[in-house]
């Protein structure tokens, strides 16, 4: 395994539950994998592609121009998951600054007007 930067913080003990536990393995995808796409909404990308300075003066987590470059790439992994039949999540915050999922297309960010997928949902009965 590669040495990681807070490696040298560890005791020999933590080290070993770390490898009995199998952590920093490959776990794979399992049996039932989902898509959780997280902090895509207007907080963290703004309401247009703009500079970060900018940006930052109405939404001041926002990431600026960079995180519409990464929508493109959002929206084809939520394609390829839904293709796959994958069930694909984004969980929102629960304030009005954060609601609200940024859609590609013009240049604004809106809620997309495509019909979602039916939402998913995760239950402690039918958690494998």
């Amino acid at each position: 395994m590669n040495e990681r930067i807070w490696d040298k913080f560890l005791t020999e003990r933590d080290k070993a539950v770390f490898a009995a536990g199998g952590f920093g393995a490959r776990a794979g995808f399992g049996d039932r994998p989902a898509l959780l796409v997280v902090d895509v909404n207007w907080a963290f990308c703004g309401e247009r592609p703009e500079p970060i300075l900018e940006s930052i003066k109405r939404w001041r987590t926002s990431c600026g121009e960079e995180s519409w470059v990464a929508l493109e790439y959002i929206k084809q992994l939520i394609e390829a998951a839904r293709a796959k039949g994958l069930p694909v999540t984004t969980p929102q915050g629960s304030g009005a600054r954060t609601i609200g999922m940024p859609a590609v297309g013009d240049g604004r960010a809106r809620v997309a007007t495509r019909p979602a997928a039916p939402p998913t949902t995760i239950s402690r009965a039918t958690r494998s």
